[in-house]
């Protein structure tokens, strides 16, 4: 998690389920709070970095994926 002065503070958080490309994290983050996606094996804690916001992947298409009732 990344603190408001932009310093790493490793937590534990308990993962839920799977949904698309992305986790469900349970427990352990309050809404709003930032976290790294990218590069986790470069952090340290207390390390001070630099965020930027991660661009939301694709949604799975699922047009057709059912077939069309004729």
């Amino acid at each position: 998690m990344v603190g408001a002065d932009s310093k790493i503070a490793f937590r534990n958080v308990k993962v839920g389920p799977r949904v698309d490309t992305l986790w469900v994290i349970e427990e352990g983050l309050k809404p709003g709070e930032q976290v790294v996606a990218e590069g986790l094996q470069s952090l340290r804690d207390g390390m001070t970095v630099t965020t930027k916001p991660m661009a939301a992947p694709a949604a799975a298409s699922t047009a057709g994926a059912a077939g069309e009732a004729k």
